[in-house]
């Protein structure tokens, strides 16, 4: 992804929307599963973990309301 930017200046996602919309769905289904299993553990680790998936969760919803406009 990083070369794809540095050949064409564009982000990956905007030469491969499709692939990158795929690729998203994917992850964040892997993101939700995680972050419902790891509720509950009050471990300073998990505290991070749940921090860490709550802002890809965030973005993703950010780019789906900045797709929608």
């Amino acid at each position: 992804m990083i070369a794809c930017f540095i050949l064409f200046g564009a982000p990956a996602a905007e030469l491969f929307p499709d692939i990158s919309a795929s690729i998203e769905v994917g992850v964040m289904a892997r993101v939700w599963e995680l972050y419902e299993q790891i509720q509950g553990d009050p471990s300073r680790k998990t505290k991070i973990k749940i921090a860490l998936l709550e802002g890809a969760i965030e973005r993703a919803d950010q780019r789906k309301r900045a797709h929608r406009l």
